[in-house]
């Protein structure tokens, strides 16, 4: 069966399922996954035991193809993720949406700025005569004037559309009735003919499929705790939501759009445009994604949250760069970061425009928002860090502290996070840390705008004083013939890696294949600790003395017992 036979079959309104099974051809083309390189995967793995997250897969894509995918961690208690692990996609079904959207827009179907009026009124705006002001373009940038989630309220305006922006998932599913009645196909049959058989998607579903039994990845709660999620088996399609997929499929999705998906210039064009008619960095959405201006260019980005699940899709269209995060933690987003850094060629850039568009956001909060959202961030590790690093890049940054104290500050800044995480910082330790950055005015509280320098030489020494423990240890004096005792290969069952610990100076070297060597410093005879992360190495012996096993102890109290080769 060629690719007209399947354009036929959904013309013919046949492909109406969640999931429809491609051709051999597009099956064999888009089962290719490529193995990451090892030094990636060692990396992977070494940030998920920082940040406390269960499970994750990455995929890397460079000139628009799909270069290689990396997987790591759990995908349920006791299980592996593999390739075939399959990921709620949660908010990065918006992107592919939209992406189908805008292929209908180019058959003809219907136009960014058609009335949605004239296809679909919700019976609950039926009487409101703003329903005939909602268009594509409104629904896709959100700008529709709907709440993210009519819950079991009805539906109703909040403002009129593109008045303002309002993050909405309502809007989106708005759009895909419309288009449906316009089309006369379900979405499904939609997203066989303009995504999954183009890109090749052969092990995604909208909504739930009973295939999906034992393959999606379980949800872990900050703790590592799975969550209960047994409502995902009531999912339908939807044009916001409940996109389940792999790391090579949207990993292919990602780089089809990175190349142009396919779209006409002009098309292609609208997409990484700002779509809001008012100016607020922070409200920069294009059609089905955020936007941000990186060095002139555009960069593409959308995130997923919800219990268990943090997932991220960063494109940069002008060079084809593109990189896809899927996680089954609430820890997943304290990856993000580094891995944007890391991986993508102005990633640092990246982050920093991010930064500045947040410390933009608070600045605009409504004033009687601003303790709400100071509470919730500081019980939030991802929040916190999130707002720690803006506070870095607008705030501490641009001042005139040496170079090497910006650099422990920045530090601090993961240490500490991670010690709220496993509960080293409480919450009323962490909200006082927020609280310098606040101040009273006529109006209620509100973010400062700048930082004078005592406050900034506060915050650091504050941040410092609680977060940097691991970055201040002092390393203890072991005797040259204690350390001559650890030298040797112990290999680590889990990952059959094998670590080789070599005397350094005073002290210890760690090195595994595909990895750079690592520091060891005493903390005492037995126990060494590096500066990177928390992760100690613990130097067992037996009753006679000999030296046999090595103890790993990650963050979080996870331990593995690596054993000696002879």
């Amino acid at each position: 069966m060629n690719m007209v036979s399947i354009s036929l079959r959904v013309a013919l309104g046949l492909a109406v399922g969640a999931h429809v099974a491609l051709p051999a051809e597009v099956m064999a083309a888009s089962s290719t996954t490529l193995a990451s390189p090892t030094a990636v995967t060692r990396s992977l793995e070494r940030l998920m035991r920082e940040a406390g997250v269960s499970g994750a897969a990455i995929a890397q894509i460079e000139q628009g193809q799909l270069q290689w995918v990396a997987v790591a961690g759990e995908r349920a208690p006791g299980e592996p993720v593999t390739v075939d692990t399959v990921f709620n996609a949660a908010s990065l079904t918006k992107p592919l949406f939209a992406t189908l959207f805008l292929h209908q827009a180019a058959e003809g179907e219907m136009g960014l700025d058609d009335g949605l009026a004239q296809d679909w009124v919700d019976p609950d705006i039926a009487k409101d005569p703003l329903r005939f002001e909602l268009t594509p373009r409104l629904a896709l940038s959100h700008q529709s004037g709907f709440v993210n989630w009519r819950g079991g309220k009805p539906l109703s305006f909040t403002f009129a559309p593109g008045e303002r922006h309002e993050y909405s998932g309502e809007g989106y599913e708005y759009l895909r009735r419309a288009l449906e009645r316009r089309t006369q196909l379900s979405y499904s049959a939609l997203a066989l003919k303009s995504i999954f058989g183009p890109v090749g998607m052969t092990a995604s579903y909208l909504g739930w499929d009973e295939q999906l039994d034992g393959r999606v990845a379980v949800g872990f709660d900050e703790r590592g705790q799975p969550h209960r999620r047994g409502n995902l088996r009531k999912a339908k399609p939807n044009a916001a939501a409940y996109l389940f997929t792999t790391i090579g499929d949207y990993g292919r999705f990602a780089a089809w759009v990175a190349r142009g998906a396919d779209l006409p210039p002009a098309l292609w064009h609208e997409m990484q445009q700002p779509q809001a008619r008012h100016q607020n960095p922070a409200e920069n959405f294009g059609l089905g994604w955020h936007v941000l201006e990186v060095d002139g260019d555009a960069v593409l980005w959308h995130d997923g949250r919800e219990p268990g699940v943090r997932n991220l899709v960063v494109v940069l269209p002008e060079s084809g760069e593109a990189l896809v995060l899927l996680t089954n933690s609430d820890n997943g987003e304290l990856l993000m970061r580094a891995l944007i850094a890391d991986r993508l060629p102005n990633g640092s850039a990246i982050n920093q425009t991010m930064d500045r568009d947040i410390w933009t956001y608070l600045q605009r909060m409504p004033s009687e928002q601003i303790a709400g959202i100071a509470r919730v961030v500081s019980g939030s590790p991802a929040f916190l860090s999130k707002l720690l690093h803006a506070v870095h890049t607008t705030q501490i940054a641009p001042g005139d502290l040496p170079e090497a104290k910006l650099h422990a500050a920045r530090q601090s800044i993961d240490a500490y996070v991670h010690a709220v995480r496993d509960g080293q910082i409480d919450r009323e330790q962490s909200a006082q840390l927020v609280s310098m950055l606040l101040e009273d005015t006529s109006a209620g509280p509100a973010w400062r705008d700048q930082l004078s320098a005592a406050q900034r030489e506060a915050w650091i020494a504050a941040l410092d004083k609680r977060g940097a423990g691991r970055a201040n240890r002092v390393a203890a004096q072991v005797s040259p013939k204690l350390l001559a005792r650890y030298v040797g290969q112990y290999r680590v069952p889990s990952s059959n890696l094998l670590i080789t610990i070599e005397r350094h100076e005073q002290s210890l070297r760690a090195t595994a294949a595909g990895t750079p060597p690592i520091t060891l410093l005493a903390m005492s005879d037995t126990l060494f600790f590096m500066r990177e992360d928390d992760t100690r190495f613990e130097f067992v012996a037996d009753a006679d003395g000999a030296v046999g096993q090595l103890r790993l102890l990650w963050s979080g109290g996870r331990s593995e017992l690596a054993q000696r080769e002879p």
